[in-house]
């Protein structure tokens, strides 16, 4: 009333007030005395609305699209919309459930005040929602996180981007222990599966295969993929396979999911002891062929590279044909490809390394189309976005 009825006057007097400026840090003595702080001798922590939480991961990730204006978007859709939440398409029809889980105001009623709880499918939608999945590899994808050179010092930024602090030596400690016990699997993790199972034919003129397609059938009891009518003899399992008529051959395809070294071992066996036996290669979408075709006939050999650099995107085929008996062309063949990296725009740090063994490995066809695992580091982003210090402000 002194002043007017001015509002924005009776904000700065709240916000500019001790009280409002207390921290919510508890106070053994005082909590005694005010248990439920009716007497207000802390701050009162409050759990951020679902707008300013999401637009809080975006912006953590770098991703967020701070334009004003424009039409509103689904904030589900995917891939998701970077717009701030407030762009966020509201069908009274058909309210998104994302909206009930985080206490949004029905927008069928006037409401003065949005209901607040804390229930169990906000911390499952914080754990498994593809939204917070997708920042945890945002926040491993930034060039100033990439930048950093050691352990340490990921650490630490990552605690300034979603804490605005650096860790204690604790949470450092415990950063540090889990990242070192994750090893190659979680390396591994970071890839998708490399590994391809089909048919092709090595043409000499090119030095390369050609006319590769994938093998169309799978057989569950037998675990193994096979070439159909037009191929009759021919199958490929986890251990070898059958190669098939003269001139076609059965094809293992490696792809690199990053720039490296590889290293490939493996010994391609005959395991027939009649038939006049088989050949393999094996064969670099940029190299060309490596090494001379090896024929084996009721024997063995060893098939190994020792240093080859790859890009991201080469493939490495692992083909094996017969000669003029197709019946009697059975093989084994699983090679193991151990990669160093030398770089990866989105994920690992030069100098990772991995190993993937194509027996372990293989697999019939995908049923659903599957996320990829996350990496460590990205695990560990994930970690730090879950916690009350970022959806609580106090």
């Amino acid at each position: 009333m002194d002043n007017g009825w001015s509002i924005k006057k009776l904000h700065k007097l709240i916000m500019t007030s001790s009280v409002y400026q207390l921290t919510s840090e508890e106070d053994p003595r005082k909590s005694q005395i005010d248990p439920p702080n009716k007497l207000l001798y802390r701050y009162n922590v409050r759990r951020l609305g679902f707008e300013a939480m999401r637009d809080t991961l975006l912006a953590i990730g770098g991703k967020i699209d701070l334009a004003i204006g424009g039409k509103p978007v689904n904030l589900m859709a995917d891939p998701f919309p970077t717009r701030r939440t407030v762009y966020g398409m509201v069908d009274r029809r058909s309210l998104q459930s994302i909206f009930n889980t985080f206490d949004f105001a029905n927008p069928d009623l006037s409401t003065a005040q949005r209901y607040q709880t804390t229930v169990p499918q906000q911390a499952l939608f914080l754990m498994n929602n593809p939204l917070v999945v997708e920042q945890a590899r945002n926040l491993t994808a930034r060039g100033d996180f990439r930048g950093r050179v050691t352990d340490d010092e990921r650490i630490r930024l990552l605690y300034k981007l979603i804490y605005q602090r650096f860790p204690s030596a604790q949470e450092m400690a415990l950063a540090n222990r889990y990242l070192s016990t994750q090893g190659t699997l979680e390396v591994q993790a970071a890839f998708e599966d490399p590994w391809k199972y089909g048919v092709g034919r090595y043409d000499a003129r090119t030095r390369k295969v050609v006319g590769f397609q994938k093998m169309p059938l799978f057989h569950e009891d037998q675990e193994a993929w096979y070439g159909g009518t037009q191929l009759k003899y021919a199958y490929l399992n986890a251990q070898g396979g059958h190669a098939g008529m003269p001139g076609v051959g059965i094809v293992r395809r490696w792809t690199a999911q990053a720039d490296g070294i590889i290293q490939v071992t493996g010994t391609l066996r005959h395991t027939e002891e009649v038939g006049d036996g088989v050949r393999g290669y094996m064969v670099s979408s940029r190299a060309g062929i490596l090494g001379a075709p090896q024929n084996v006939k009721n024997s063995g050999k060893a098939m190994n590279i020792n240093r080859l650099p790859v890009r991201k995107g080469d493939t490495l085929d692992f083909i094996v044909d017969g000669f003029k008996v197709p019946g009697a062309d059975q093989f084994t063949w699983a090679p193991v490809v151990t990669m160093t990296v030398v770089n990866d725009e989105n994920q690992l740090p030069p100098g990772s390394s991995t190993t993937w063994n194509a027996q372990a490995m293989f697999s019939g066809p995908r049923k659903t189309i599957e996320a990829r695992p996350l990496a460590a580091w990205e695990k560990f982003a994930q970690v730090l976005l879950l916690t009350n210090e970022l959806t609580f402000f106090n």
